[in-house]
């Protein structure tokens, strides 16, 4: 597949084994009587099958096929052009892990492609980019890091030919079975497609109205007199440059929280301060972020309301704007909040980049997972809730 690129993954493994990076890791050695015994599994003193370099290429060869011919069987069966059978060749059925692993990736890839045909916008093509990263590594079972990058070119019903990326962060967990390395676990993060699974279907549910007593409309606002001082103008533009320029170019200027809890509404308020919005320091609804006078983001304070997306919606509606029952309002630089599974919590924020106001289904970038112009119906989301940025304030 063009355009994939790969590191070698055996030649730093045997660089890693032949100074004892195992010890000094503290990786401890498997479990007894675990899921995988009895399996040829690569042990940390099996330096000998590598040493040979001429070996250490044809096994690196097998491997980066696998990965390859793995994620885009997947890719293929979320453009309609597989089933999920093709899948099963890929993962170590005789594990519990693998199996549960087979399950459920198979029916997300399905479910990509049925909630697609369902809600649109249709996909025209598709192609997959996978880089292999060594963030972490054991040996036994073979685990490394791969960033898988999805490009799509979707047909949009009003907006045209549009194309969209996502980048999902896996872990993989691989087993040497005879002459197979077979997946045990693809651990990553995917919140919208989990929520969707654990529902038992992929079909993007109806929308939900925001209820009146979840802040002040504008009426009511002008009604009691919440003018400020010194007029702002929301510069759409900027927030539209800042969300395309870091949606998976992280601005280091900030602490990223995708390792503890998720990233996304982080990245929304620091789109709408890109677009000139002051910070909020005192008072009930305070919404602020403090580098406390240096580079290091592990020297930065934050309000509550920065970072979570529940309170940042409190502290946005009273400053900034208000919710509007329809997507069709949206402009560039607002927000939609999504409740993943209808239970009331919300858990996810994205920023409004490409609007639609006659279809209602207009493009946004998040992260935790990166999505660059995606559409909102293919986030999945049980309820969303639409945030109209004010012009000025």
């Amino acid at each position: 597949m063009n355009g994939i690129k790969f590191l070698s993954i055996f030649v730093l493994v045997v660089l890693l084994l032949s100074t004892g990076i195992t010890a000094a890791m503290g990786q401890e050695p498997p479990p007894e009587n675990s899921a995988n015994e009895g399996h040829l599994l690569l042990q940390p003193g099996d330096v000998a099958a590598f040493e040979d370099e001429r070996s250490q290429d044809q096994e690196a060869v097998v491997v980066q096929r696998t990965v390859e011919e793995y994620f885009d069987a997947k890719l293929q069966i979320r453009l309609g052009k597989a089933t999920a059978a093709t899948l099963e060749r890929f993962f170590d059925q005789a594990n519990s892990d693998g199996r549960e692993a087979l399950r459920r990736e198979a029916m997300k890839a399905q479910g990509f492609f049925e909630r697609t045909e369902q809600v649109g916008p249709p996909v025209q093509d598709g192609s997959v980019g996978v880089k292999i990263e060594f963030e972490r590594l054991m040996v036994s079972p073979l685990t490394f890091a791969v960033r898988e990058i999805q490009s799509y070119a979707i047909l949009h019903p009003t907006l045209g030919k549009c194309t969209t990326e996502e980048v999902f962060d896996h872990i993989l967990h691989l087993v040497l079975i005879g002459d197979l390395w077979l997946i045990v676990r693809d651990d990553y993060f995917d919140p919208g497609g989990d929520a969707m699974l654990a529902r038992g279907n992929f079909t993007a549910l109806t929308t939900t109205e925001v209820p009146d007593d979840l802040g002040m409309s504008p009426d009511r606002r002008a009604e009691v007199g919440v003018l400020p001082a010194t007029v702002y103008v929301y510069n759409r533009t900027a927030a539209y440059n800042y969300a395309e320029n870091h949606w998976n170019d992280y601005n280091d200027w900030y602490e990223d929280f995708c390792g503890s809890g998720g990233d996304c509404a982080n990245f929304a308020s620091q789109v709408v301060l890109a677009g000139e919005y002051p910070k909020q320091w005192s008072g009930s609804y305070q919404w602020w972020y403090n580098h406390n006078g240096t580079q290091d983001p592990g020297n930065d304070t934050w309000s509550t309301s920065w970072i979570n997306v529940w309170y940042q919606k409190l502290a946005l509606d009273y400053h900034y704007g208000y919710f509007t029952g329809s997507a069709n309002n949206l402009k560039v630089g607002d927000l939609v909040y999504m409740d993943w599974t209808g239970d009331g919590t919300w858990d996810h924020v994205a920023i409004v980049v490409v609007a639609d106001p006659s279809g209602g289904n207009p493009l946004l970038d998040a992260h935790c997972n990166d999505r660059h112009q995606m559409s909102l119906s293919w986030f999945g989301a049980a309820s969303n809730y639409y945030f109209r940025v004010y012009d000025s304030v």
